[in-house]
């Protein structure tokens, strides 16, 4: 199945329980609509170092000043 949000609202990443025993998920929200998919912990800090990455080269291009105007 796949989901496609061109322009989301919102994007998070959390958890739900106590350390140990907790579901980790990411979700995105777009309008009305929103998704929630169940991840494993790894996946989501894959994630995170990726997206850490693809932040730290756009600072390097300057297409975050551009984007901030």
């Amino acid at each position: 199945m796949r989901h496609t949000f061109n322009d989301p609202d919102r994007f998070v990443a959390g958890t739900v329980g106590e350390p140990g025993e907790r579901a980790f998920f990411i979700q995105a929200t777009s309008g009305n609509r929103t998704i929630s998919v169940a991840l494993e912990k790894a996946q989501v800090q894959a994630i995170s170092a990726r997206l850490e990455i693809m932040v730290s080269e756009v600072k390097k291009s300057d297409q975050l000043v551009s984007i901030l105007k």
